[in-house]
């Protein structure tokens, strides 16, 4: 499995959204890590809210305000772009995944193909 520092590309940077850009961020303990597979994007009156799924079942909920969503949608962004220019590969998205398998049928598997 790869871990998201190696996935990082030189020139990454941390974003908080706060008054004191030359201040050191504060060290979180316990930080919990997540795997997903899936989401789903809800909208408040003050906040969006995200929820990360595994095989459709959710493992975890993060709310963002509106300001820091967008950061994080244009940084995203840009993160895939470059990850797709320097790997000459355009990444698909889970619809097109989805449409592209409508008519897949796995391989029956014969005797033959046991052996």
């Amino acid at each position: 499995m790869i871990s998201l520092d190696q996935l990082s590309l030189p020139n990454t940077k941390t974003h908080r959204m706060d008054a004191t850009p030359n201040k050191e961020p504060e060290k979180i303990m316990n930080v919990e890590g997540f795997y997903f597979n899936g989401f789903a994007i809800g909208v408040g009156n003050a906040d969006f809210t995200l929820t990360l799924k595994v095989d459709n079942r959710p493992v975890t909920v993060l709310k963002a305000s509106y300001t820091t969503a967008k950061t994080l949608a244009e940084k995203l962004t840009a993160m895939v772009t470059r990850f797709e220019k320097t790997t000459n590969h355009d990444l698909m998205t889970t619809e097109t995944v989805a449409a592209l398998l409508k008519n897949f049928e796995p391989k029956k598997e014969t005797q033959e193909d046991s052996k």
